[in-house]
């Protein structure tokens, strides 16, 4: 390829073209997950992956961070993540967290002190 075929892509082309990618990505595990394709966890692993990389809070609880210490990371809607597990088939968030030490009541109040 000569000079003249090369395109020059900025940090905002590239960080465009990948958030629609992943849309378009959670579009399809949601479509697989529905049809059994894979285990609707798969597709909550994924998802909260993905809005954890975009620096957003996740739906299933399924990411933990070690920075300083083991934390979860940001949850939208603690009250009601029990549920969103449910409906995807994981473990309460209660349980989940135990195998890592923390307690879901604390990790809650921590995420409420960081939001002020």
């Amino acid at each position: 390829m000569s000079e003249k075929e090369k395109v020059k892509v900025g940090k905002d082309e590239i960080h465009s073209f990948s958030y629609r990618t992943n849309f378009l990505s959670v579009s399809f595990f949601s479509r697989t997950a529905e049809n059994d394709y894979f285990h609707p966890s798969d597709f909550a692993l994924y998802q909260d992956r993905l809005l954890m990389f975009y620096d957003l809070p996740q739906v299933y609880g399924s990411q933990i961070i070690h920075s300083e210490s083991i934390e979860l990371y940001r949850v939208w809607n603690a009250e009601n993540i029990n549920e969103r597990r449910r409906e995807v088939h994981m473990p309460p968030i209660e349980e989940y967290l135990h195998n890592f030490g923390l307690n879901f009541e604390e990790e809650k109040q921590r995420m409420q002190s960081s939001k002020k």
